[in-house]
C-alpha cells in the first residue's frame, strides 16, 4: 500500500510541475509570440471551413489578430479565440499520457491520436456553436460555456480512461502474493 501512496504522490507532484513548467511557457513565452496560437486557431477555422464546404456550405473566414470570424452561408456563424483553438486540451490529454505508466510504444501513437480526435471534436464543436448563432442565438451561450465543455472534457476523460484500462495496466508488473 506505501508503494502505491508513493507513486499517486509521485504522479500529483509532477503532474503539478509540469503544468507550472507550461503555464511559464505559455504566459511568458508562446503567448506573447503568438504564433502558436495564431497557427492553430487559423488552422481549426480553415479546417472547418474546408469540412463544411465538402457539405455544400459556403463559409468565409475573416482573420483578426487573435480570433477568427467564421461566416456560414454568409451569416455571421461564429468568433473562434485563440482560447478555443483546443492548445489547452492538447497539453492537458498529452501529460496525463505521459505521467501515468504506460509502454512508450503505445505512447508515441497514443499521443497523436488522441490529439487528432480533440482536434475533429473541436471542430465538430465550432460547426455546431457557429449553427446555434446563426439560428439559435439565445442558446449559444449556455451550449458555450457548459454543454460543450462536458462533452470536450468527458471525451478526454473516455481517451484517458481508454489508457489507463487497455495501455497502463498491460505495462504493470504482477504483484507477488505473499501468503
Amino acid at each position: 500500500m506505501f508503494a502505491s501512496n508513493k507513486a499517486a504522490i509521485r504522479f500529483i507532484f509532477s503532474a503539478i510541475s509540469i503544468y507550472l513548467l507550461w503555464y511559464f511557457l505559455y504566459e511568458f513565452f508562446i503567448f506573447p509570440d503568438g504564433r502558436v496560437d495564431t497557427w492553430l486557431t487559423t488552422f481549426s477555422t480553415d479546417t472547418t471551413a474546408k469540412f463544411l464546404n465538402l457539405f455544400g456550405v459556403k463559409t468565409e473566414i475573416y482573420y483578426n489578430v487573435d480570433k477568427c470570424f467564421l461566416f456560414i452561408n454568409g451569416q455571421r456563424g461564429l468568433g473562434v479565440a485563440h482560447s478555443c483553438n483546443g492548445l489547452i486540451l492538447f497539453v492537458l490529454f498529452t501529460v496525463f499520457i505521459i505521467l501515468f505508466p504506460g509502454r512508450i510504444i503505445d505512447k508515441i501513437w497514443f499521443i497523436p491520436a488522441g490529439i487528432l480526435a480533440i482536434f475533429f471534436l473541436n471542430i465538430i464543436r465550432i460547426i455546431c456553436l457557429g449553427y446555434l448563432n446563426i439560428k439559435y442565438v439565445d442558446l449559444l451561450e449556455f451550449n458555450h460555456k457548459y454543454t460543450f465543455t462536458v462533452i470536450v472534457y468527458g471525451f478526454i476523460f473516455l481517451l484517458w480512461m481508454l489508457w489507463v484500462d487497455y495501455f497502463a495496466i498491460k505495462s504493470l508488473k504482477p504483484i507477488k502474493n505473499i501468503d
